[in-house]
């Protein structure tokens, strides 16, 4: 028998556009362990309601039904911001931590990172807080450390790294 108040917890979580991740700390890492337990009811409940719940070994989310072109923006948005950090560092994936005064020092120092960023008018320190908070704002990241503002990235950004590489592969192939 599923949880009533967990079950309500990781909905209310995942429908905002969420991922639930197995290296989060604290209230979301049980969550996602509760419905890794509990994995088929909870799949067959979301698709009674027409919800496309995807659970993977180490992540899981909602997925998007609706605007079209409104999912193409976001990722496109995601794909910026991915390729940029995985420019700052290439070994960026599940288990990262990153400060923020780190990334703008590197920033700084890099006319190639500079030329990642959006907004040329917007100080550095701010686009890089902007980046990271949206991963925060969709489950990608967590603040680990407020003091020296670093954040840990979470199995979730295994979802946008595979999109972000068959994007990639795809752009090869037009190429060739």
């Amino acid at each position: 028998m599923i949880n009533p108040i967990k079950s309500t917890q990781i909905f209310n979580y995942l429908r905002t556009g969420k991922f639930l991740s197995d290296n989060s700390r604290g209230a979301h890492k049980a969550l996602f362990r509760y419905l890794i337990e509990n994995r088929n009811e909870f799949i067959e409940i979301y698709k009674m309601f027409g919800m496309d719940l995807r659970i993977y070994e180490k992540y899981a989310y909602i997925a998007q039904i609706g605007d079209y072109k409104q999912r193409v923006k976001n990722i496109a948005s995601f794909l910026t911001i991915l390729g940029f950090f995985i420019s700052y560092d290439r070994a960026f994936g599940p288990g990262t931590r990153i400060k923020v005064s780190e990334i703008e020092m590197k920033v700084i120092g890099s006319d190639n990172l500079k030329e990642m960023l959006i907004a040329k008018s917007v100080p550095i320190r701010e686009q890089i807080e902007n980046f990271i908070g949206k991963l925060e704002k969709h489950g990608f990241v967590e603040l680990v450390d407020e003091i020296e503002n670093e954040w840990l990235v979470l199995d979730a950004i295994v979802y946008l790294m595979d999109v972000f590489e068959a994007v990639k592969i795809e752009e090869e192939e037009n190429v060739n």
